[in-house]
């Protein structure tokens, strides 16, 4: 069974092909990394399956229907969320308020509406108990009430997750989520990820610590100048010559 599909997909910036031809399928429950060195296309990639970019060619399908053309606002309350390679956090909001914004997308009263007063009471309550959860899954317990931007890095990185997560998701995209925590933090990381795909969501990972990668992933997919260049278990990824090569000059594995 698959959630997600991607066929054949390409990006072309002028003459540049930044994602060329690449496909692959995530299953419900899965971990699916996507590694390759900088410039491979990775990101590039997250932002067609999210609509950020409009696709020069193939198509993605999400649960078999085409969201190839699909609005990208409309993603998320399709069961698609991410989190970005650089923070996006709301300034001036409270750890516990910048998670509560990612529930607003299921809401009865959206957040454009609660920023101007239009407040749901009984809704902000229910958001707030979400909010909460999330915390508490993700270790945020003594950041809840500070504000956000104002918090360790690596602590910004999880707020972003637990938002993310505020949507239901069926797929998350998770881009670099690892970057700037120090060791400890990886490891919750890692402990965590295995828990959201305990939870029944799958994940689409982009990472550069091959530590994670390897811990976490049921399966990966290696990018090259856009191309796929390799897919498979954690094992045949780090016995493939192939991928050996494309890193050749960097310890990877």
């Amino acid at each position: 069974m698959t959630i997600l599909k991607v066929q054949n997909v390409s990006k072309v910036f002028g003459g540049l092909h930044a994602v060329d031809n690449v496909s692959f399928e995530v299953k419900p429950n899965e971990i699916l990394s996507v590694i390759g060195p900088n410039g491979a296309g990775k990101t590039t990639l997250f932002n067609l399956i999210t609509r950020i970019y409009d696709l020069s060619s193939g198509n993605i399908y999400f649960q078999n229907q085409d969201i190839s053309k699909v609005e990208a606002y409309k993603l998320a309350s399709m069961g698609i969320s991410r989190t970005f390679q650089n923070i996006e956090l709301f300034e001036g909001l409270t750890t516990l308020e910048n998670i509560m914004v990612g529930g607003y997308i299921h809401g009865k009263c959206g957040f454009v509406e609660s920023m101007f007063g239009f407040r749901n009471r009984s809704e902000d309550k229910r958001l707030e108990k979400m909010a909460k959860e999330k915390i508490n899954l993700i270790g945020l317990q003594n950041y809840e009430h500070s504000e956000a931007l104002e918090i360790p890095y690596g602590r910004q990185r999880m707020v972003e997750v637990a938002r993310a997560l505020m949507t239901s998701p069926k797929v998350l995209l998770l881009d670099e989520p690892a970057a700037g925590l120090n060791s400890v933090e990886s490891e919750e990381l890692k402990k965590l990820l295995l828990r959201i795909r305990g939870d029944g969501v799958a994940i689409i990972l982009i990472e550069h610590d091959m530590e994670t990668v390897m811990s976490v992933s049921d399966r990966i997919v290696v990018m090259n100048h856009g191309q796929k260049l390799a897919e498979g278990t954690p094992s045949e990824i780090q016995q493939n010559q192939e991928v050996i090569k494309a890193y050749l000059g960097e310890e990877v594995f």
